[in-house]
Order: structure tokens, then C-alpha cells, then sequence
């Protein structure tokens, strides 16, 4: 086992000549990236030759990406020196007060980028030349591409100060390693002793969920978990695992590194079914605009219920992710015996400790046969959940009772699937057609079924309260349509495209057509709304009576006039620094702009802390005179504040 998922080739000889004849360093994608990994080449950016740690590793299962290269802890706090891995030049400075925060990258002769990213400030040389860009453009928010000799780097050099400017969550150096073409490899790969990791991962939890309406794990169709236990130095299940037709294996795992409490994720997973490889997944390396497949990898479903990340041993439909390797029947098990199977899944961390779990799975036939019954008052309301292509429903009631399903030129008996816990579980493919509405024993449910989207190409629906644009991209599988309108009890209009359970690769379109007036148009915007009566501005345009947006996610959609202006408070005005805290309550903040005596202020932003302060150009300038703050949120409403500094 030792080595499995590092086992790579490359010839050297080949290589050499091609470097030659093209006067490259490196030809991209030889060996699946193998060529570009040298161990030794880079130094490690923070505190070199001595031990370090990290808080979070390449390939993390993180929300609505991998995390794409290592957390480097910085001693809890900012101002930590930061150095160049390797002698290149300056590529990239980004300033921003989401995703990376401030941002260096450096290219390097081996054709490879680091990044370094979250820092504090850059050294006093990029960071003079920052602020006067941003004087320049007058903006806060900016990328800087320098000249190839503009900023020589050389290994070792001081570069900036550790951060935690951006979407970082507490002080720490987010690092990468990247080609050319944003390509990001696993920068332990390359060697840097500074990082101690003789652990190996751990399984926590592993789950069985079936695929057709003949599938039963346990004698259920579903999802059905169990905790692994840890019998010497391989995991077990520990109960008995029997199934029939077509199922799959999700997981859950996290890794350890020695002296350190936190838990990070895997790198690879192989799965083993009767000794023979089904499933492979490899994080070593994935391009960057890879990264919403990881909601198609995990069991989205799951995750947006319980905040759970399963990884799945098996590629679902319309996964494209690189990191499979793609073979048969892509992960998914068929059993249609009574025998005993072995399943064997081995997992690896960045540094090859492996761990293996190893069960067995019996066949099983299904002998129950449904009769039919008369007594139906004693049934209860019925409910129905939907797992790919199947539609569930589950109704306590006497056993037996078929049920009826009600397409618009059809019905259909539905004959009772199995019993269990008092319970009566009804299966139905909707490949088959969409129902209307199902009656079970004298209860009725009604669906609302639209239509079928598929991948792959452009998908429209109209309604008269509700519009709907799928591009050929926007879904990594086949969708069953839903669309619903209701009137909340606080009178609010709500509408709905299915839930948020289903994952999208781009954004879908919604226009939504308010059958209650809006005064205010341009103050109005769509937003997503959540369970919890909290939503999140969409932002939109109106083209006639329709407010037209692109979201992210499915679920509940609805609109509100924003009339409030933001809210600007002055925290303190000494030296030279001005400093407030800006917010916004309900579409957000959207720009702002200060000056003195009529000249551009730069206003440093955080947005984490609601946060910005004032940066002059000139050092040696007194920030006196006229200033004038003015902060403006999404829906277009100003807050203008005016100081005298003396």
C-alpha cells in the first residue's frame, strides 16, 4: 500500500530534449504534473528551518471550494515577516477586503507562481507602490501586474507581514503553488521539513446510499451511516451491512499532524471492491476553476441539511473534476447475488500515512410482496423526499395499502416498497414521468413540478409570477423542476425554484413579477431568503414588471425596498488617521469615498470588522482641513459625513 497514491512516472531523458528545443523550463501537464514538483526548490515563507504548523492544508473541503494550497500558522497574531520561496519576480499585487485579502504572487524561473495571500501590508517598497496605484486609480479595491523587471525577488526576501486581511478567519499565511495556466499543487509535495506529519488519517464516519428504486441497504432505500470502529490498525463497521442493486459509499475522514489539536482533510481516497479498484481521488493537484465541482463531490444534500461534508467514493453525474480516476462503473456497486463482497478504502495524507477500512457486504433479495387493503382511516399525512431520480414518500398506516400517483394523462399504482418502524415507503422513478399528486390511503399531496432540466444546454420556464433561465452550465445533473408562489403570514411574497439542496456550477436566472405594487423600483432588489427568515440581497434590474437577478443557489426568493441609508460612525480622528465603522442592514455595502479638501483619501476597508481608516500618500502631510466620507449601499441610498480636522 505504502506509496499508492504518489506512484508517478516521468522520463527524464525526453524531458530534457523537449526544454531544449522549446527553451522552457518545464512543458506543462508531463506526467500529471509530476515534472513540476521539485522537492528542495522552494524555501519555506514563514520562519524558515524551524518548526512550523499549519491550520488548514491543500485540498480541504471548504464552501463552494478545495482549499487550494496551506494555512501556515503565523503565532496567532499579524506582523509576522513573511519571505519569497524562491528568487523570481512580482507577477501580481491585489489589495481587497474579501476572498484573499492583500496578495502577492511571485513567478518563478521553473515557470511555477507562489501566492501568498491574507498578509498585513506587503514590504515598504510594493506597499509605497501599492497606495500610489490606488491614488492613482482612486480606488481602495485594486490588481497591480508589474513589469517582468520591476520587482526582482530573491529567495528569502522579505515580501510582507502576515495577515488577516480578507475572508481569513483569524491571522495565518494562506500559501500556493501554482503554474501558469492556475493549476495549484499540493506545496507539501515539495518537500519542507518545517512541517512534522507521522499521523495517519481517520475515518469517522461511513455512509451507504442507494441509486434505483430496487436498491435497499439494510432493507431501506436511503442514506444509512455508520461509525467505523478502530480494531488494531485498521478500521471495521461494526454492525452487518447487507444490500441489493445499485449503491454507492460516502465518507467521512479528517488528518492529524503532530503537535498541533487541529484536524485537516485528506488528499486521496482508493476504494477496493471484491480486490478489485473501482474508485480513485486524488487532490495532489486540480485547476482552479475546478473548484464548484467540490459540490458535486461531497453529498450536497446532506451538507446544506446537517453542515456534514461526505466525500463520495463514487463520480456522480456531470462531475468533471480531474482528480478521478474515471474506469467502469465510476465508484457505483451492483449487487444482484446473495454473496459475500469485501470492500476495502484506503485513505492517504500529503505526506502517504494511510489508513484502511476494510468490511464486507452481503447480497440480498428482496422477498415482500405487497397485497392489497381496505383500511385506510387510520392513516396519517404522508411525506415525501426526492434522492436523484426517486421520489420517496413515507406514510405510517396500515401495511400494504398501494397508493396512487396522478400524472396529467395517467395514473399509477404504487405499490407499497417495504415496511419498516411502523412505517410504509413508497418508491417511484420520475424518469417515468413528474406527477401531479399522490393519494395514500385517502392523503393527498400535490407537487409542482415544472418541467426537466438537464445539463448541457439552455433550459427556460415562465410562469406568470415566476421566470426561470438555466444556462447550458448552470447544473451538474438532471433537475426536476419546481416552482412555487406563496403569501407569507407577514403578507410578504415568496417564490420559489426547488430547494438549496440542489448545487450549481454557474449561477441560474430568475425574474420574479411581484403581484403587489412596488413604489420604489429603484430601491428594490431580489434576495435570497433563508429558513431562519434572514436573506442576503441578490441585488437585480427591473425590465418592466419583472425584477430580473442571477443567484447562486435555489430555494426561496423574494424582493424589498431598501430606503435606509448606511450607517457611518467616527471611532477616532487623531494624527493622521481617520478611522469609522460602516454598515449597512439590509442590501450592504456597496462603495465609499472620502476626501480632503477636495482630494481623494485612501480608505483602507474590513469588512469583517466593519472597518475603514485613512491612508495618505505623503507621510508627511497633516490630515487637516475639510473631510467628507460619503458610503453608499446596494439599493443606491448615501450617507454623507462631514469633519473639520484642526
Amino acid at each position: 500500500m505504502a506509496g499508492r497514491c504518489w506512484t508517478l512516472t516521468s522520463n527524464r531523458n525526453t524531458t530534457k530534449l523537449l526544454l531544449f528545443l522549446f527553451g522552457l523550463y518545464l512543458l506543462p501537464n508531463l506526467s500529471n504534473g509530476q515534472d513540476k514538483i521539485q522537492k528542495g526548490y522552494f524555501a519555506f515563507p514563514v520562519k524558515p528551518n524551524q518548526t512550523n504548523f499549519l491550520s488548514g492544508s491543500m485540498g480541504e473541503l471548504r464552501p463552494n471550494h478545495f482549499h487550494g494550497g496551506i494555512d501556515v500558522k503565523t503565532e496567532a497574531r499579524t506582523g509576522l515577516p513573511i519571505r519569497a520561496a524562491a528568487d523570481g519576480y512580482i507577477s501580481k499585487l491585489r489589495v481587497s477586503s474579501f476572498g484573499y485579502g492583500n496578495m502577492i504572487h511571485i513567478t518563478h524561473p521553473n515557470g511555477l507562481v507562489t501566492l501568498y495571500a491574507h498578509l498585513d501590508k506587503f514590504n515598504e517598497v510594493l506597499w509605497n507602490h501599492t497606495i500610489a496605484k490606488q491614488y492613482e486609480k482612486e480606488s481602495f479595491e485594486i490588481e497591480i501586474n508589474p513589469d517582468v523587471n520591476q520587482f526582482p525577488i530573491k529567495k528569502g526576501d522579505i515580501i510582507g507581514l502576515g495577515g488577516n486581511t480578507g475572508g481569513s478567519g483569524g491571522p495565518h499565511l494562506h500559501f500556493e503553488i501554482r503554474d501558469q495556466k492556475d493549476v495549484l499543487y499540493n506545496p507539501l509535495l515539495f518537500g519542507f521539513p518545517e512541517i512534522k506529519d507521522n499521523l495517519a488519517p481517520i475515518f469517522d464516519k461511513i455512509c451507504f446510499t442507494t441509486f434505483n428504486v430496487d436498491s435497499r441497504v439494510n432493507g431501506e432505500f436511503g442514506r444509512y451511516e455508520v461509525k467505523p470502529i478502530k480494531v488494531g490498525n485498521q478500521y471495521q463497521i461494526p454492525t452487518k451491512i447487507a444490500a441489493k442493486g445499485t449503491i454507492g459509499i460516502e465518507l467521512r475522514a479528517f488528518d492529524k499532524m503532530n503537535g498541533t489539536y487541529n484536524s485537516y482533510g485528506i488528499t486521496c481516497i482508493e476504494m477496493k471492491f471484491d480486490d478489485k479498484e473501482i474508485f480513485y481521488h486524488n487532490i495532489k493537484s486540480f485547476g482552479f476553476d475546478e473548484n464548484r465541482f467540490i459540490n458535486a463531490h461531497i453529498n450536497y444534500q446532506v451538507f446544506t441539511k446537517t453542515g456534514r461534508r461526505f466525500e463520495k467514493c463514487y463520480i456522480s453525474d456531470g462531475n468533471r473534476l480531474s482528480t478521478y480516476k474515471r474506469s467502469g462503473q465510476s465508484g457505483k456497486i451492483v449487487i444482484n447475488d446473495s454473496l459475500k463482497h469485501e470492500v476495502q478504502i484506503n485513505i492517504y495524507d500529503a505526506y502517504n500515512n494511510a489508513t484502511t477500512l476494510k468490511f464486507y457486504i452481503e447480497g440480498e433479495k428482496s422477498n415482500y410482496k405487497p397485497v392489497a387493503s381496505t383500511l385506510k382511516e387510520r392513516a396519517v399525512p404522508l411525506q415525501a423526499e426526492f434522492f436523484e431520480n426517486i421520489l420517496k414518500i413515507t406514510a405510517k398506516s396500515f401495511p400494504k395499502i398501494p397508493g396512487t400517483l396522478y400524472l396529467k394523462k395517467q395514473t399509477v399504482v404504487l405499490q407499497p416498497a417495504y415496511e419498516k418502524n411502523g412505517l410504509t415507503t413508497f418508491l417511484y422513478d420520475l424518469r417515468k414521468g413528474l406527477p401531479d399528486s399522490v393519494d395514500i390511503a385517502g392523503i393527498k399531496k400535490k407537487f409542482s413540478f415544472s418541467g426537466v432540466v438537464t445539463p448541457g444546454r439552455e433550459h427556460i420556464f415562465k410562469s406568470s409570477k415566476l421566470n426561470v433561465r438555466f444556462s447550458s452550465e448552470t447544473l451538474f445533473d438532471t433537475l426536476y423542476l419546481q416552482l412555487r408562489y406563496e403569501t407569507a403570514a407577514n403578507g410578504r411574497e415568496i417564490f420559489q425554484v426547488n430547494d438549496p439542496t440542489t448545487p450549481l456550477f454557474t449561477p441560474v436566472e430568475v425574474s420574479l413579477n411581484p403581484q403587489k405594487p412596488v413604489a420604489d423600483k429603484a430601491r428594490t432588489h431580489g434576495y435570497s431568503m433563508r429558513n431562519n427568515g434572514s436573506g442576503s440581497c441578490e441585488g437585480g434590474v427591473w425590465e418592466g414588471e419583472l425584477l430580473k437577478f442571477t443567484s447562486k443557489n435555489l430555494g426561496k426568493f423574494g424582493y424589498g425596498t431598501d430606503v435606509e441609508k448606511p450607517v457611518v460612525k467616527l471611532i477616532s480622528s487623531k494624527g493622521n488617521i481617520v478611522r469609522f465603522n460602516i454598515f449597512d442592514k439590509s442590501s450592504g455595502i456597496s462603495s465609499f469615498r472620502a476626501t480632503l479638501n477636495g482630494k481623494w483619501v485612501l480608505m483602507n476597508y474590513d469588512h469583517k470588522r466593519r472597518l475603514i481608516w485613512s491612508e495618505l500618500q505623503d507621510k508627511t502631510q497633516r490630515m487637516s482641513g475639510q473631510f467628507l466620507l460619503e458610503v453608499k449601499d446596494k439599493a443606491g441610498n448615501t450617507n454623507t459625513f462631514n469633519l473639520k480636522l484642526i
